[in-house]
């Protein structure tokens, strides 16, 4: 009976140990897949970050489709074709091209025979068809003074020339504004600048890459005027548009803050971005509403604020190619649609309905908690977090992404100083790098100034000259 008992302990404890054994290994393997499930997961979560960097075009970011490449993805064309012939439509008004004073007229004689035909006669109509032919007329003007010679010294004098000539060779304001906006409004390169007026004028216009250089500064100086009456008109305006832009000065970044409204543009050169870029111009004592892209310096400044809504639909249509298994992003992206075009298909001075406008942010709010559930069901991934970053702006800085839809005089989005930025952006990229920073501030002053003028309606090249006609100012001290 003792054996047997003895026996049977000595099983047992086999089978304890091979129990054990087995305990371990399970552990183990458990462990192992604890393991392998979290590495899954981090490679997952990082294919859908390397997916978002792929992703990342025009339509979900703030990358401009000229930035795309030749590989960008083609911008659907959403119009059908309707079967009308192209051109005016019925009941639409003309447009013609303006049709220029002839310099000369010409004469197209009878075919022969004709007057001889008894079948046929003249009307008295006359058919006309104009040719335009291009050319770059230039004039030279030589003012000629007679040398007289004091007997008594010995010294040579001569009548005084007209003010503005004083070198062998100047050239007028004409020249220079032709010079100035080719290279700064058509963004052509200082070499190809002096070297097409060369050739276009038969070498009658041989201005040097340094003069055809010095002549931003030199707009800079005379157009002083211009850019106060554009100050005047932006710390009076009800909006101010503000954004900052990158530029490149002797291969260091700097800024370019730009400041807009519907007449008017500033473009300041300034060391760095921040509270720092903004002290000491028109937007440090603005009081009004500032549109901005969500660039937190900006709510330091004036009373009220709009955030662009063009950069939220990007960031809703990235949210939902890169966050499928949500519903949020894509309700949001159609209200912020609907949103917009209610704001369009408003008449101009027309006051916003207020039970639309409470429906509307009635259905925001909706949609915001939504958000917040299904955030709180799938927390955002560590790789991509652009779609959750949105939400949280959308919910913090509500109003200030839904004042348009109160205030008529505030746009939705911060296109007037984006389209200011691209201006400087060709610019930028046509000279790669500014030699200096006075370089840039002319430049700078140079845009803005054009800018102002053109949306005046005035004629930019007409008033060019007359700046470039005025004297350099004295310089103070």
């Amino acid at each position: 009976a003792m054996a047997s008992v003895s026996r049977m302990e000595g099983r047992a404890l086999a089978a304890e140990r091979k129990v054990d054994a087995l305990m371990d290994a399970a552990t183990a393997d458990a462990r192992k897949m604890r393991g392998l499930e979290a590495r899954i997961e981090e490679l997952e979560g990082m294919v859908a970050k390397l997916t978002a960097q792929v992703r990342r075009d025009f339509e979900n970011s703030s990358i401009p489709s000229s930035a795309q490449g030749p590989g960008r993805k083609k911008i659907p064309n959403t119009r059908r074709a309707t079967g009308r012939r192209p051109g005016a439509q019925p009941g639409h008004p003309h447009h013609p091209r303006r049709a220029p004073e002839p310099t000369a007229t010409v004469a197209i004689a009878d075919p022969e025979g004709w007057d001889a035909d008894p079948d046929l006669y003249r009307t008295g109509e006359e058919r006309r068809k104009l040719v335009v032919s291009a050319r770059v007329a230039v004039e030279v003007t030589e003012y000629v003074a007679n040398v007289w010679r004091r007997r008594s010294t010995g010294g040579r004098l001569h009548a005084p020339f007209p003010e503005g000539v004083s070198d062998e060779l100047t050239y007028d304001g004409s020249c220079k504004a032709l010079a100035f906006l080719l290279s700064n409004e058509c963004c052509v390169s200082l070499a190809r600048a002096s070297t097409f007026l060369r050739e276009a004028s038969g070498g009658a216009l041989d201005m040097s890459v340094g003069m055809v250089c010095g002549l931003a500064g030199e707009f800079s100086e005379k157009s002083e005027p211009e850019r106060r009456a554009a100050l005047e008109s932006l710390l009076s305006s009800p909006v101010m548009h503000a954004d900052f832009t990158v530029a490149n000065v002797g291969g260091e970044q700097r800024q370019v803050l730009i400041l807009a409204n519907g007449g008017a543009t500033m473009m300041l050169a300034r060391e760095h971005k921040g509270h720092d870029g903004v002290r000491g111009t028109p937007l440090e004592s603005y009081v009004g509403t500032v549109s901005h892209d969500h660039d937190v310096t900006f709510y330091k400044y004036g009373t009220s604020h709009q955030e662009c809504m063009q950069h939220a639909i990007r960031y809703l249509v990235g949210s939902t190619q890169n966050e499928p298994h949500l519903t949020w992003n894509s309700l949001m992206l159609d209200h912020v649609r609907s949103m917009l075009h209610w704001r369009n298909s408003l008449p101009p001075g027309g006051e916003p309905d207020p039970a639309e406008v409470a429906a509307m942010e009635s259905r925001y709010d909706e949609i915001l908690g939504l958000a917040e559930s299904e955030y709180a069901e799938h927390p955002p991934s560590k790789y991509y977090r652009e779609g959750y970053n949105l939400f949280v702006r959308m919910r913090d800085y509500r109003d200030s992404h839904l004042l348009f839809l109160h205030d008529p005089d505030v746009e939705p989005d911060n296109s007037r100083c984006e389209r200011k930025a691209r201006v400087f952006k060709r610019k930028q990229h046509e000279c790669t790098c500014f030699r200096s920073f006075e370089s840039l501030s002319h430049v700078c002053d140079g845009i803005a100034t054009v800018d102002t003028m053109r949306a005046a309606g005035k004629d930019v090249f007409a008033e060019a000259v007359d700046i470039f006609g005025r004297p350099r100012p004295v310089a103070k001290g």
